[in-house]
C-alpha cells in the first residue's frame, strides 16, 4: 500500500470490538465485525506510517478507540444531555405519520 497517500474512515455502525475494554452496550445494534477489524489494521497501518486520517461519524470512532480511546455506545441512556439527536426526532415522528 505504498501507493495510498491518507485514508478516509466512513460513517456506519457504531464502532466496538471484542477487546475494546467494555462489554457491548444493550442497546447497541448493527455491528459488523469484519468491518471493524480491517479498519482498525487499516487505521494502524496508516499511523505507523504517520499517513493522513480523516473520520466522518463512526471513523471518528474507529481511530479513536483503535488509539485505545473510549466511546459512549448509547448517548441517551449512558449520558446525560437535553440534545436530541437526529434519529431520536425520527423515532418519535414516523410512528405518529404512520398511523
Amino acid at each position: 500500500m505504498t501507493n495510498v497517500m491518507a485514508f478516509c474512515s466512513p460513517a456506519g455502525p457504531i464502532a466496538t470490538r471484542p477487546d475494546f475494554g467494555e462489554e457491548r452496550h444493550e442497546k447497541t445494534a448493527g455491528i459488523d465485525h469484519d468491518r471493524d477489524r480491517a479498519e482498525y489494521a487499516i487505521v494502524k497501518w496508516a499511523l505507523a506510517e504517520d499517513k493522513p486520517m480523516f473520520g466522518i461519524c463512526r471513523g471518528e470512532q474507529v481511530m479513536n478507540v483503535a488509539m485505545g480511546g473510549t466511546l459512549i455506545q448509547d448517548i441517551p441512556s449512558q449520558w446525560e444531555t437535553e440534545t436530541t439527536h437526529a434519529w431520536q426526532a425520527r423515532a418519535t415522528i414516523l410512528p405518529t405519520l404512520c398511523r
